[in-house]
C-alpha cells in the first residue's frame, strides 16, 4: 500500500481516540484544520508509542521554557480578556444607569393624563450616586436586569413580584401585574386601580395579608369606598429587658380591633379559599413555579397568559357544571 502524508501546519486540533467496546475498541487520530478533517486508524501499540513521544516532546519543551512561556503570555491573555470584559460590563451598567435617570428626570409630553396620574406599580432602582454611579453594593443580573434578588423563606431567588385579584365567589383572577420590587405595600393601591378598569366597579371589601398594610393603604381603600380588611401581624411585645413595644398607629389599632371581630375574623379567614387555592392551583396542579421569559414587559405578558388560562379552566369547569351544551355569552374585549 502506497504511503500517503498529511500536512497541517499546524492543525486546529488534535485528538487521540477510541470508539466501541471495551475489547473491541479501535484505535484513532484525527487532525482538524478548518473544514479538513483528517482521521487514521492505528493499533493499540502505536498509540501507545505516540503517546510515550508526545510526552518526551512536552517534558523538552519544559526544560527549555517553552511551554512556561507559552502558559504566562495565555494566563497574560486571559487576565487581559477579563479586564476588558469587566470594562465593558461597567460601562453598560453606567450606560443603564444614565438611560434611568433621564427617563426619571424627563416630565410627561402635555397635561398629564388620568392614567398617568394613576398610581404605577413600583420599579426598584439599583442603588446609585446622585450623579448616576452605581453604589460599591449595587447589584444587577447581566443576563437579566430588570430581575431582582428576593427573599423567599429563608431562601433567595433572582426573579420578579407576580400579583393577582382573586374574585371570591367563582376565585376568577379578575386584575394582574408584575413588578421588580419586592416589598407588596406599593402595590395595592396600582391593583385596585387595575381591579376597577378591568370590571367597570371596585370590590366593596378587599383583603390582604400584612405584607399589603400601611395606613396609607387603608385610606386609600376607603377613599375608593373599598371596605380594607389588612392583616397587622402579630401583636407587639415588649423587650426581654422590660421596656414597652413600640407604640402603633390608631389606624392600625383600629385595623386590628377589626380584625378581632367575629364579622372582621370571618371575612378574613375567607383569603385562605380564594387566594391561597388560586396560586396553588398554577403552581402545584398545572406546574407553573418559574418564568420562562426574561424582562418586565414580556415577564408580564407570561403572567398574563398564565392568569388567563387558570380564568378559561375556571370558565370550562363552571360550563361543565351546568351541562356540555349550555349556552355560554362572551363578551369583546
Amino acid at each position: 500500500m502506497p504511503r500517503r502524508r498529511y500536512l497541517f501546519d499546524p492543525p486546529e486540533r488534535f485528538v487521540a481516540g477510541t470508539v466501541g467496546r471495551p475489547g473491541e475498541r479501535t484505535f484513532f487520530l484525527q487532525a482538524r484544520d478548518g473544514p479538513r478533517v483528517v482521521s487514521i486508524v492505528l493499533e493499540k501499540v502505536q498509540v501507545a508509542v505516540l503517546a510515550d513521544r508526545l510526552r518526551d516532546l512536552l517534558s523538552e519543551l519544559e526544560r527549555r521554557g517553552i511551554a512556561a512561556a507559552q502558559a504566562a503570555r495565555a494566563q497574560a491573555k486571559t487576565r487581559a480578556d477579563r479586564r476588558r470584559a469587566r470594562a465593558a460590563e461597567q460601562e453598560l451598567r453606567r450606560a443603564e444607569h444614565e438611560l434611568e435617570k433621564a427617563q426619571r428626570a424627563t416630565p410627561p409630553d402635555g397635561a398629564p393624563t388620568e392614567a398617568a396620574t394613576a398610581p404605577a406599580m413600583p420599579e426598584h432602582q439599583v442603588p446609585a450616586e446622585p450623579d448616576g454611579t452605581p453604589k460599591p453594593e449595587a447589584q444587577r443580573n447581566f443576563t437579566d436586569p430588570e430581575s431582582r434578588i428576593m427573599k423567599r423563606g429563608s431562601e433567595y431567588l433572582q426573579g420578579y413580584n407576580c400579583q393577582a385579584a382573586v374574585d371570591e365567589a367563582h376565585q376568577i383572577i379578575v386584575a394582574c401585574d408584575v413588578s421588580n420590587q419586592a416589598p407588596d405595600p406599593q402595590h395595592l393601591a396600582p391593583m385596585l386601580d387595575e381591579i376597577g378598569a378591568n370590571c367597570g366597579a371596585l370590590p366593596q371589601r378587599l383583603t390582604g395579608d400584612n405584607g399589603y398594610y400601611t395606613d396609607a393603604n387603608v385610606g386609600y381603600c376607603e377613599a375608593h369606598g373599598v371596605d380594607p380588611y389588612l392583616s397587622v401581624g402579630r401583636q407587639p411585645h415588649g423587650g426581654a429587658d422590660g421596656t414597652p413595644p413600640p407604640p402603633e398607629s390608631d389606624c392600625k389599632r383600629a385595623m386590628r380591633a377589626k380584625l378581632q371581630t367575629t364579622a372582621g375574623h370571618a371575612t378574613y379567614a375567607r383569603r385562605k379559599a380564594v387566594v391561597e387555592p388560586s396560586f396553588g392551583q398554577i403552581k402545584e396542579a398545572r406546574g407553573f413555579r418559574r418564568m420562562r421569559l426574561r424582562g418586565t414587559a414580556a415577564v408580564r405578558a407570561e403572567w398574563a397568559l398564565i392568569c388567563s388560562g387558570h380564568n378559561l379552566l375556571k370558565l370550562f369547569g363552571a360550563v361543565w357544571q351546568r351541562g356540555r351544551w349550555a349556552p355560554v355569552a362572551f363578551c369583546p374585549a
